[in-house]
């Protein structure tokens, strides 16, 4: 994120380069010390190196590459470390081919995938009929497959976010090759469903273009020097908004007032400040036109979906600036759009603002909240490949979120439909107030409000274990802190419910749904839940404790009279006595508790949560404790 602190620290990363060396070593040896050099690297430097894969898988993998030198050549070894690389599961750690010139052949193509397929959005002019084209085949696979491929190659936090970068590797020779996806450098057969419905068979050819893997960012590119047609030509139809000014402006942010609509519309294409004006002061003026239009406007929208990030440090003035404003930007009125592009900066932008504002997310899976950045440049020195190595982590999400991924608040995913219509329909959903959060609808609307709602989302985006926004412990939070105090139990019930079925092998919905039945009084269906998170984490202490608690009222043990009147006397103020069959429980003036055998030795007091331990032994016991689920105990002696 910090370019000088970047470039300093690549002084470090190129110390090993010994001044004076006169001999090359072989390309065997080469390769291996430039393999040691990154696996230590990756060790050393990455803050959670061994988040997304164990350390044993990665050196594995880079064992297999080693034993492969001889038979690969540099360029199919230089991919076959980006996968490694790859599989670290952060998107800034990362192999870069900008120095690579080799990997100089491109295909006249720009190739963007889709919620619903993968298209055709820009070409050469003498290919014009496979504008908006859906890409059925690419070289020996089907599109899905040759996307999968190419997609072991990309660095991201999760594979859900593999697009941002899709787009700049899918027109490239060498990475399509060495995928596996084509036979040659030199062509790539296509087979393209064209608008018309009829299925186009093409071979586009390669050529040398500039040595480039950012070009995608600007919507109108494809990687050769040639005439170009792009889905935004047809002036015909009017570019939305979002695409309107990222695509005709140059200005990094900007803003608008959409007065019939009662709305502004800021647009954030960087966390950097502009060569003219600073981030903050440019927010700070579209937040005082808010101010002074306070009256006039409804809704307040800001839009990353271009964002891929830049400074994290400019960030919390920024959030600063609309926290300050929390009672006009109250629930419902500020909406911040994501895509799979918003990513880095713009991710800890989000994560702040969900901290600390009533913003709501709108859009895309975008790049998560809990992330590794702010990357050291490295060069690896007998190949010269250079590596991008994290060196920081930042948290700006819940802790316990590990997907590599942040769901909005309302999922809209970018179709290929609604591009090539020019249509928005995020804008139009809040426009039309669509948005309403699925927490929002149970506290408000009640469970089958919410089911009517799910089963929408599910017609529309496929199965929830994608676009759902809650983690199960996020669920479990909600309905601990929000539904039961409020009395919503059948509400709470129906949520960990679904906790337990989006993720059935965390614990939190089953354990918070046993305690739910336990206070409510179904004592089966809460042994049931107890049992099934000790399935999942036998050690965890609370469950074992409730299970076990519960075990003894549904399904009496029975204790021989003759030990039970080894346990009766006065322990330090602790009265046991034995009344037809049954030992009770009293302190000094206190009312006596009934003591319910868990087994022979440990008894249930009364309905204090507490239990009573009595010491082994073939005659009275000289001893008990009382215990609590968290291991607290106090010991009485016998009198």
């Amino acid at each position: 994120m910090k370019r000088i602190t970047a470039l300093l620290i690549f002084a470090i990363g190129i110390c090993h380069i010994v001044p004076g060396q006169n001999a090359a070593p072989s390309r065997v040896v080469g390769w291996l010390n430039d393999i040691d050099i990154l696996v230590s690297r990756v060790e050393n430097f990455h803050p959670m190196p061994w988040a997304r894969i164990t350390r044993e898988e990665f050196t594995s993998r880079a064992d297999e590459i080693r034993q492969h030198i001889n038979n690969w050549n540099d360029d199919k070894l230089t991919v076959e470390l980006m996968k490694l690389v790859a599989l670290v599961g952060d998107g800034h750690t990362m192999v870069l081919l900008d120095n690579r010139e080799s990997f100089n052949k491109w295909f006249p193509i720009r190739l963007e995938k889709f919620s619903d397929g993968l298209f055709v959005t820009a070409v050469a002019m003498n290919r014009k009929e496979l504008l908006r084209g859906q890409v059925v085949r690419m070289g020996k696979y089907d599109s899905e497959e040759g996307c999968k491929l190419v997609g072991e190659l990309i660095s991201a936090d999760s594979p859900d976010l593999v697009t941002r970068t899709l787009t700049d590797y899918l027109s490239n020779a060498v990475l399509l090759k060495e995928s596996g996806i084509i036979d040659s450098v030199d062509k790539l057969p296509l087979e393209v469903r064209c608008e018309n419905g009829q299925i186009v068979k093409v071979d586009l050819s390669s050529s040398e273009w500039r040595l480039s893997f950012n070009w995608a960012y600007n919507k109108k590119a494809i990687p050769a020097d040639t005439e170009v047609i792009t889905v935004t030509d047809d002036t015909t139809i009017t570019l939305p908004l979002y695409l309107k000014g990222f695509s005709e402006s140059t200005d990094p942010f900007w803003f608008k007032y959409l007065p019939d609509d009662s709305l502004i519309f800021f647009q954030v294409n960087q966390v950097f400040d502009s060569s003219s004006e600073t981030l903050l002061d440019y927010t700070i003026k579209v937040l005082d036109f808010y101010d002074s239009h306070l009256p006039l406007i409804n809704k307040f929208v800001i839009d990353l979906r271009f964002n891929e990030g830049g400074n994290g440090d400019i960030v919390p003035p920024l959030t600063e600036q609309f926290s300050k404003r929390n009672n006009t930007l109250d629930k419902g009125k500020l909406f911040i759009v994501i895509s799979n592009n918003t990513f880095s900066a713009a991710s800890i932008f989000v994560g702040q603002m969900k901290k600390t504002t009533n913003a709501i997310t709108i859009g895309e899976l975008a790049g998560p909240l809990n992330f590794s950045s702010d990357p050291v440049l490295f060069t690896l020195p007998d190949n010269k490949i250079f590596v991008n190595i994290s060196r920081l982590y930042s948290q700006d999400g819940h802790p316990t979120d590990k997907r590599g991924y942040y769901p909005p608040d309302y999922y809209i995913p970018a179709r290929a439909t609604d591009y090539f219509q020019h249509h928005d329909p995020v804008i139009d959903a809040i426009k039309n107030d669509k948005i309403k959060t699925l927490k929002d609808i149970i506290l408000s609307d009640g469970i089958n409000a919410m089911k009517v709602e799910l089963n929408r989302q599910m017609e529309i985006n496929g199965p929830r274990e994608k676009w759902f926004p809650y983690t199960s412990y996020d669920m479990a939070l909600f309905t601990y802190n929000q539904l039961i105090p409020s009395g919503k139990y059948e509400e709470s019930l129906y949520l960990s419910e679904l906790n337990t079925m989006i993720y059935p092998g965390s614990i939190w919905g089953w354990f918070l749904m046993g305690m739910i039945y336990e206070n409510i009084g179904k004592l089966q269906e809460a042994y049931n839940c107890f049992g099934q998170v000790l399935e999942i984490e036998p050690c965890h202490a609370e469950s074992e404790w409730e299970y076990s608690k519960i075990r003894a009222l549904l399904y009496p043990v029975e204790v021989e009279e003759e030990i039970l009147k080894n346990y009766t006397g006065d322990f330090e103020g602790r009265h046991i006595t034995l009344v037809n069959g049954h030992l009770e429980y009293q302190e000094t003036g206190a009312e006596k508790l009934l003591l319910i055998p868990v087994n022979a030795h440990i008894y249930l007091l009364g309905e204090t949560g507490r239990m009573v331990e009595f010491e082994k032994s073939n005659g009275p016991a000289m001893k008990m404790k009382i215990m609590k689920w968290d291991g607290k105990m106090w010991i009485f002696r016998r009198n």
